[in-house]
């Protein structure tokens, strides 16, 4: 890793040198240390948590395991063994900054932010919404599996995720099954209908405030949405419609 300039090290990690090293010195402590094989499959020591975050973070950007794992010097075993511990870490010591501004002086900071770098027609915005299907192979160890197969024709997660004017996610929901409507999956996740920390339970934003979404979102007192100001053709109605099953 440190061959790389730092562009190209941004470019492969999608973090600069210094916040990449501050994620490091975070999670550390927490990592267990686990066995690094060289190509000769003799083990050459143990895998520093630097190797760890960037292969966990090669992954999630796409990369194949095998890619990853031939890039950061260790054997594809030795790379599962620690991906998923590395992500639930970042999540535990991470978790406090994705978090959605709730007070007078969080949301004024946020609308701020949103009209500073996107316009003054953002005025009252304090995030920007929008859903995402996120493809996964067929659930066959669920009751249901046909509910994660979505209108795309694959079975699929839906994901919700806000972000704020200076691109940074301020709140994220992966708990719907595929099938599942944008706007549906809005309104009833954790984050909207949390009987004692959701944004219906607290009665919606502040006044002046608001979340702006695109057309899959219904109008409402806390999030504006763009809408159709014509009908869908009728080819891309018929795209839209749910396709079969498969077998």
């Amino acid at each position: 890793m440190g061959k790389y300039t730092d562009r190209q090290f941004k470019q492969r990690y999608c973090l600069d040198r210094a916040t990449f090293q501050e994620v490091v010195d975070k999670i550390r402590p927490s990592l267990e240390p686990a066995a690094r094989t060289n190509p000769g499959g003799c083990i050459g020591g143990l895998i520093p948590a630097e190797l760890k975050l960037g292969g966990t973070l090669r992954f999630l950007a796409g990369s194949k395991n095998l890619d990853v794992a031939d890039l950061h010097g260790m054997c594809e075993a030795s790379f599962f063994s620690h991906v998923y511990a590395v992500i639930d870490t970042i999540n535990l010591h991470f978790d406090h900054l994705m978090r959605f501004p709730t007070t007078q002086e969080e949301l004024e900071e946020a609308e701020r932010k949103m009209t500073d770098n996107w316009g003054q027609n953002f005025r009252g915005v304090v995030a920007a919404l929008g859903g995402l299907v996120v493809k996964i192979r067929k659930p066959w160890m669920c009751d249901a599996p046909s509910s994660y197969y979505n209108s795309k024709g694959y079975f699929a997660i839906c994901v919700q995720a806000m972000c704020d004017g200076a691109r940074r996610f301020r709140m994220m929901s992966a708990e719907h099954q595929g099938a599942a409507t944008d706007s549906t999956a809005w309104h009833t996740c954790d984050f909207f209908i949390n009987p004692l920390t959701g944004l219906r339970a607290r009665g919606g934003l502040l006044d002046g405030f608001f979340i702006v979404a695109d057309a899959a979102y219904g109008l409402s007192p806390h999030a504006h949405s763009l809408r159709w100001q014509q009908p869908l053709p009728r080819q891309r109605q018929l795209q839209l419609l749910p396709k079969p099953l498969p077998h």
